[in-house]
């Protein structure tokens, strides 16, 4: 079997066994090029004849070219699935990875915004006119549950509970999670649906099922909310550098600033893991000693 063979089988794994997203799966595939790349660089084992000491080698290559430690520990994960992977189909006998670690990474902290920013951004679209009405509905929704931006576009309407005041979201793996959405949001988000969607739809000859849909009847996409985003956060004088993704990390700290348990944040963020969740009380630490040099008269 040939290398891209081996992708493609690896890849129905992925997809199939492990219930991976496409971009997940992108990421695993564009590491094994690169990995391969060096193996025939340097004339080393195949893909299904690997060592510890070939393994070592390629990240060391990494640490020359500059890469991140994160970076380096992602290429060692995607190595880690695709040996597993050809342990199970009995095309290598011992998986070269096991004993190959890393030193972990200080944790990043996450931008935020205060809650003052977040209330000005969410009422910087102009409301009067259909576009600007459904961009509020959108980072209200955005917002108010605390959803990656993926979660937003391929929000579908029947998915949307707001009598009960509950968005049904898919995220990552296929996972499904109830999310709470306040007033604020079921409000301006049943105005978007019942004055301005229905003239948006009727632009197209199919209907997307998408709740929020451009201009021209279509459903959004990544760039889009980001274009969007940073139009509003121009107009509202925030610093630059507010991703879709930011609002999301605001989200999860002012709910744990405000005593929300963190089980709780990350049942809400959709965390597979604790320890993805715990990163926020980094930031929450970090203001409570940012209030207490403030405050503290002996500081």
């Amino acid at each position: 079997m040939n290398f891209i063979d081996q992708l493609e089988e690896f890849k129905r794994y992925l997809l199939i066994d492990k219930g991976c997203s496409e971009n997940t799966i992108l990421s695993y595939l564009r590491d094994l090029n690169k990995f391969n790349d060096y193996l025939v660089i340097h004339q080393q084992e195949k893909l299904t004849h690997l060592s510890q000491s070939t393994i070592q080698g390629f990240l060391k290559q990494l640490y020359l070219e500059g890469y991140a430690t994160s970076s380096t520990r992602r290429f060692l994960s995607t190595l880690r699935q695709y040996c597993r992977f050809l342990e199970i189909n009995g095309d290598l006998k011992e998986n070269p990875v096991h004993k190959i670690d890393l030193p972990k990474d200080r944790p990043v902290i996450p931008e935020t915004l205060s809650l003052q920013e977040v209330i000005c951004l969410i009422e910087t679209p102009d409301i009067s006119t259909p576009w600007g009405l459904r961009d509020r509905a959108i980072l209200e929704i955005m917002y108010a549950g605390g959803l990656r931006v993926s979660e937003l576009i391929d929000l579908p309407l029947k998915n949307l509970h707001l009598n009960l005041g509950f968005l049904q979201i898919v995220g990552k793996g296929d996972l499904e999670r109830m999310v709470p959405i306040g007033e604020e949001a079921i409000h301006w988000t049943r105005r978007y649906l019942e004055e301005v969607r229905p003239a948006f739809a009727s632009k197209i000859f199919t209907e997307s099922e998408a709740v929020f849909l451009t201009n021209r009847g279509k459903a959004f996409t990544r760039q889009g909310i980001w274009k969007n985003l940073k139009k509003y956060v121009q107009q509202a004088h925030i610093p630059a550098g507010v991703s879709p993704h930011v609002l999301r990390h605001s989200f999860a700290t002012h709910l744990l600033e405000n005593g929300a348990d963190i089980r709780l944040v990350q049942e809400l963020l959709g965390h597979s893991d604790i320890s993805t969740t715990q990163i926020y009380t980094h930031v929450t630490s970090q203001r409570l000693q940012e209030v207490y040099r403030q405050s503290f008269p002996r500081a």
